[in-house]
């Protein structure tokens, strides 16, 4: 698909799924989302709508409207961007994603125009309600690395809101020991004998939860995998456990990501304790970018 002209931002914009049609920009973010996600994908694109009613920004929304308008009509680039990083600030304090997508749009400068829109995909999960603002932004943001790591972002969200409602309304507690014990048990996994695979069964289901359990898994086949980390079964362990202590799932996107680009041939090529210390380079990158981004919007 080739990137068309998006129509005049003040005119625009009825229904989310079309403005995606529309659009045609490449990778499309909702076509990059698995199947079994896709048809919720597009019912949360169907909510968020992006057009302006006449009379939305009269009263107390007034001065953000005002603002981002005053923002586009500043000829200087560096002017109209740093402006508009503004508007995107306010406008996620008053959680405004229609706005705040606007704004991060019109930036000229791919770099900050990425990272703006990655802010707002961030701010749009952490409302369950907004995921389709954030399919939105990932869309529009130009660097194909950011898009891939908040593409990545977007399917863990729907992943968890999937395994949550499974665990609330299909296992049951046996259902989830089970699920446990065999996980360690397996050889292919954590390979245990069966008193130690009930061991750790026993102490996961008095001190954690399943959603723990779920995380925990995902960190421990990547380490464990001898296509990625190929750590052994103990090594995989102890470092599945002290991730999902210390890091959130959002980081661990941004450790695979940075994981498989170190370790390919077809990227940097290193070994995979120089592509694991390459990774937590990263993460550790991503933690502060985020850690400035949310101290700069509290200061607001």
């Amino acid at each position: 698909m080739q990137l068309r002209a998006f129509a005049e931002i003040a005119t625009i914009i009825g229904v989310v799924i079309a403005v995606l049609g529309y659009m045609k920009i490449e990778p499309n973010a909702l076509d990059k989302i698995p199947e079994i996600y896709q048809e919720q994908a597009s019912k949360d694109l169907e909510s968020a709508e992006l057009r302006i009613e006449e009379n939305e920004y009269s009263g107390g929304k007034a001065s953000l409207y005002r603002q981002y308008r005053a923002a586009l009509a500043m000829e200087s680039s560096y002017n109209r961007d740093q402006a508009l990083m503004k508007v995107i600030n306010a406008a996620l304090n008053e959680f405004d994603f229609k706005i705040a997508i606007r704004a991060g749009k019109e930036i000229s400068s791919s770099h900050t125009k990425s990272n703006e829109l990655s802010r707002i995909v961030d701010s749009a999960l952490k409302h369950g309600d907004s995921v389709g603002y954030a399919v939105i932004a990932a869309e529009l943001i130009p660097s194909s690395y950011s898009k891939d790591m908040v593409l990545a972002k977007i399917v863990s969200f729907y992943e968890r809101g999937t395994r949550q409602k499974k665990a609330k309304e299909e296992l049951s507690d046996l259902d989830i020991y089970k699920e446990i014990f065999r996980f360690a048990d397996s050889t292919a996994h954590m390979n245990m004998t069966e008193e130690e695979a009930k061991i750790f069964a026993d102490q996961w289901q008095k001190e954690r939860t399943y959603t723990d359990f779920l995380y925990f898994k995902e960190v421990f086949m990547f380490a464990d995998s001898g296509s990625y980390m190929d750590m052994s079964a103990e090594d995989a362990k102890t470092f599945a456990l002290n991730w999902i202590d210390n890091y959130t799932k959002d980081e661990f996107g941004v450790f695979v990501n940075a994981f498989k680009f170190a370790d390919s041939t077809a990227g940097m090529d290193m070994s995979e304790k120089d592509a694991e210390s390459f990774a937590f380079q990263k993460v550790e990158e991503y933690r502060k970018s985020s850690a400035a981004n949310n101290k700069i919007q509290s200061t607001q």
